[in-house]
């Protein structure tokens, strides 16, 4: 039957499909390479590596630097001049106290420094980067789930067009083989020209039934290549999506996502905590410092110290951030219980409503059995006459409802274990 089934659908939309067949899983790759939240969060992933190495570098590595300064702070009305630079203005000349500006300064230093307590920084800002990262791997594997979904729900809807399509053209060929024998028979005169009109107009509405089918398949692609944002208008045979599911999980992916989000809050706080750390810089320069310009020659030498800092008090941030830290992970604990509840209550609702589903398609398929041998009887009596072609027509009509219900059940239950999939994750 399925091996017909196919045969005519690819006879019937030669003019709308491709012979290649596509599964559900060229789809879900597709949608993956070409989603750029996805890439974002890797290019992300490597932006924070190379925060953790920024942060290495300032904390290990020499910081040098050149400088170069001229200053010039000259007298008024020194010894009967407008204005002079020295550093031995007379009593009754005006500028800043010589003490102070020396009269002028001219310099030329490299500059060096080092941390040497930044070992704690460094481990803090890398704990605090991987969790990070952590935090965008599992966002991109929900991200990576939700598309899985999106793409599946849509892909079961264009295949369930499909089989409406294989269905429709079933029907037609029937229509027309009786169509056929009713033609001859009123050739005959057996049979009077309104049935054989019915026939008719049975099989132009089942045609236009079929071109409507059409438009919507075509509607469907059109919808599934933007979600994978593939760049095609062509349309495809669909394989039945391979869809299964399995016992429920007694640990949710969601309640891996919290924990991350846990050690993210708690590594954001470690960090914040090192500007509490004592600070220990030793610094050094050596070039030119002059004050004048006589002896500049020879003032060129170095200095070397060291800066530290120990901080005293905050007025309690600190313990303020720390309690924030801890509420944000309570109320993390309080979603993910919720959450957990939610996903197994519905997964119980689903599993309902699969079994519900599977025993509605086992009745659909004893139905469409038993209107395949009326139809069988009825068309080995319209060519005896004892029917009439509005009865065969009528149990053809029914045929095909039943064939549309199945259709759409089938892609109901496919639906339902894939939402079932995507919660049992």
């Amino acid at each position: 039957m399925k091996v017909l089934l196919l045969y005519f659908f690819f006879g019937l939309v030669s003019s709308h499909l491709m012979a290649q067949q596509r599964d559900i899983v060229y789809y879900q790759n597709i949608a993956h390479q070409n989603n750029p939240n996805i890439k974002q969060n890797k290019n992300l992933q490597t932006i924070n590596a190379l925060q953790t190495d920024l942060v290495r570098m300032q904390n290990t590595k020499v910081q040098v630097n050149f400088t170069s300064d001229i200053m010039l702070a000259p007298f008024l009305f020194n010894s009967n001049k407008i204005a002079s630079i020295t550093n031995t203005p007379d009593s009754k000349a005006f500028g800043y106290d010589v003490g102070l500006s020396n009269g002028a300064l001219y310099a030329g230093q490299f500059n060096a420094s080092k941390n040497l307590l930044g070992k704690k920084i460094i481990e803090t800002t890398q704990q605090q980067n991987i969790a990070l990262n952590n935090s965008l791997d599992i966002a991109n594997q929900f991200l990576l789930h939700d598309i899985d979904k999106m793409v599946s729900d849509q892909y079961i809807g264009i295949y369930q067009i499909q089989q409406q399509i294989l269905y429709s053209n079933q029907i037609k060929e029937k229509i027309k083989e009786r169509k056929n024998v009713v033609e001859q028979l009123v050739k005959k005169g057996l049979m009077s020209e309104t049935d054989f009109l019915l026939l008719r107009i049975s099989l132009t509405n089942e045609e236009n039934n079929e071109e409507l089918l059409h438009t919507q398949l075509i509607r469907g692609f059109g919808q599934l290549n933007s979600l994978c944002n593939i760049q095609d208008t062509s349309v495809f045979v669909l394989q039945k999506p391979d869809l299964s599911i399995s016992p429920t999980l007694t640990h949710f992916q969601l309640e891996n996502k919290y924990v991350t989000d846990s050690v993210n809050i708690a590594a954001s706080l470690k960090s914040n905590n090192t500007k509490y750390l004592p600070q220990l810089n030793a610094y050094g320069n050596t070039g030119l410092y002059s004050s004048g310009l006589p002896t500049i020659y020879r003032n060129i030498g170095f200095s070397a110290g060291l800066h530290l800092v120990v901080p005293i008090s905050d007025g309690h941030q600190k313990r303020l951030v720390t309690q924030q830290s801890k509420i944000q992970i309570d109320n993390l604990k309080i979603t993910k219980e919720y959450s957990t509840q939610q996903i197994v209550s519905n997964l119980l609702n689903v599993l309902q409503q699969i079994k519900a589903t599977e025993n509605s398609i086992a009745l659909l398929d004893k139905q469409l059995t038993s209107q395949e041998t009326l139809l069988a009887i009825l068309k080995e009596k319209i060519v005896l006459g004892q029917t009439s072609v509005l009865e065969y027509i009528n149990a053809m009509q029914d045929f095909s409802t039943t064939y549309q219900n199945r259709a759409s059940t089938e892609a109901n239950l496919l639906l339902l274990m894939n939402q079932y999939n995507y919660l049992n994750w």
